[in-house]
């Protein structure tokens, strides 16, 4: 068999390459300013060998290119010929078509331009029904959702429109011949779907729509641990904690009856675990989050990838936190800064962004602000669209200034607050409500005044932030800092008393 190599490779290409498709090469080659150039000279040599002889071609070359890099000239021929076979065959392909189309539906959603969004939303839709691409279906069917909503908002919504969405959900349901076909992209629709409902009328809050109850019931494990997965993340959305962990225990029963099922499916049993232990520990069940935790740590460390590290980690610090075991959270922080330092080119930016957030946290309960300042300073100025880290990163950073007491920097920090939180939205009220109590702070120096400001900064979260409260803010704990100032004690006993009772009340 022919040894492969980038020159093999290319030489394959270029003979498979139809003349129309040769033809437009050498107009992309030409639109980039290269048509004399090294590029083209090699793509007509080889263009004209009617067999591969890698010694010939080689020697060749060296006349040819005498001074020229010739792996790199090879590898950069490859990757425009790929460029420009793309762009030829953009509108030949459905799916190509629809891929596009989601790309510019994304970037208008975000420059809220929602009325030229629908009409590219109903291009995809025709295409996605008539070439049967049903797991490109449910994004789609996604976006109509949401920009119909606006932005998740449904109440401007007429009810026959949103039933006709939902016979398109079932009729894509319908078109579905195995439960493989039931990915990720479905689950994530679904869970939208849900929040309608939830949103919608409290009557559906225990019961599943129907497109949802017809759903193709488990066959096998595959299907089983979605099934779970996706009963798992309707308790979370419904406050269901307790119900969430039974199912995630019968995931991880399912995978544990051989070894080899665990090392098969070892990223479902990783994910089943993050989520007994996040969901134990939010609801204080702390002998099942420890019990758990300690599985985690007892995995097989030859299956772990970088990423099973971080999810570790941010387990570590969730854990620790909400424990009020502040101490054990510097040995978190030493793997964490370890796995950044070796392997984070590896790990997605949500991935990297959660484990410094969680450092930041860390440094800001150890009185630490100065490197607290410094972690988030780095995050706010990274481009994401997780509104819940943006309002965890400027509130963190806020309250760090203010316990260090930069009294310059900080009506600062409050003014570009104000710019953010103001707006009309849930999740960014909390903040807003937070930056107000602040800017009163900052202007304030009687202690019997700070004190009457934080008392009525509590009562007010409690009033109108309860169900927002902690989806708004990560690692982070609100209440506990506001109990920690109004009772003039460590935050640390803070914790243990959030831990073992209820919140502190004023």
């Amino acid at each position: 068999m022919q040894k492969t190599t980038t020159l093999h490779n290319l030489f394959l290409i270029i003979q498979a390459m139809t003349r129309e498709e040769k033809r437009y090469f050498k107009l992309y080659i030409k639109g980039l300013g290269k048509i004399e150039g090294h590029q083209s000279k090699l793509f007509d040599f080889l263009s004209k060998q009617e067999h591969f002889d890698e010694a010939f071609i080689k020697k060749k070359l060296k006349n040819i290119f005498p001074s020229q890099n010739k792996s790199a000239l090879q590898i950069n021929t490859y990757q425009n010929i790929i460029k420009s076979l793309n762009l030829l065959h953009a509108n030949t392909y459905a799916e190509t078509k629809i891929l596009d189309l989601l790309k510019t539906i994304k970037l208008l959603y975000v420059k809220n331009l929602f009325e030229l969004v629908l009409p590219e939303v109903e291009k995809a839709k025709k295409l996605a029904i008539e070439h049967k691409y049903v797991a490109l279906l449910p994004q789609i069917l996604f976006w109509e959702f949401r920009v119909k909503g606006e932005a998740f908002s449904f109440n401007d919504v007429p009810k026959v429109e949103m039933k006709k969405n939902y016979e398109e959900f079932e009729q894509a349901l319908a078109q579905l011949h195995n439960v493989y076909t039931y990915t990720k992209g479905w689950t994530e629709f679904y869970l939208y779907v849900r929040h309608y409902y939830s949103n919608e009328d409290p009557e559906h809050n225990t019961s599943n729509p129907p497109c949802i109850q017809n759903l193709p019931e488990p066959i096998h494990l595959h299907s089983a641990l979605l099934d779970r997965k996706i009963k798992s993340l309707q308790a979370y959305l419904d406050n269901d904690y307790n119900s969430g962990i039974d199912h995630m225990m019968i995931s991880l029963y399912e995978i544990e009856k051989s070894p080899q099922v665990i090392k098969e499916y070892f990223h479902d049993y990783v994910g089943a675990l993050y989520r007994i232990v996040g969901s134990a520990t939010a609801t204080k069940r702390w002998n099942i989050a420890k019990e758990y935790l300690q599985k985690f740590k007892d995995t097989p460390r030859n299956l772990w990838a970088p990423s099973t590290t971080a999810i570790y980690c941010e387990l570590l610090f969730y854990y620790n936190f909400n424990y009020g075991n502040l101490a054990a959270n510097t040995d978190a922080c030493k793997q964490a800064k370890n796995l950044l330092k070796l392997h984070q080119a590896q790990l997605r930016l949500a991935v990297t962004r959660d484990l410094k957030l969680a450092m930041g946290v860390h440094y800001f309960y150890q009185k630490d602000y100065d490197r607290c300042i410094d972690y988030l300073t780095q995050l706010e100025q990274l481009k994401y669209d997780d509104i819940n880290m943006k309002n965890t990163i400027k509130v963190v950073l806020m309250l760090a200034y203010y316990e260090k007491g930069e009294n310059i920097l900080l009506p600062y920090v409050v003014r570009s607050n104000y710019r953010f939180f103001k707006k009309n939205e849930p999740r960014r009220n909390f903040g807003y409500t937070i930056t107000k109590a602040m800017s009163k702070l900052s202007k304030t120096i009687s202690n019997e005044k700070i004190n009457k400001i934080f008392i009525e900064l509590q009562e007010e979260l409690n009033e109108h932030h309860t169900d927002l409260y902690n989806r708004s803010i990560k690692f982070f704990n609100m209440t506990v800092w506001l109990n920690s100032k109004i009772h003039n004690i460590s935050i640390e006993k803070a914790l243990i008393n959030y831990r073992d009772n209820s919140p502190i009340s004023s």
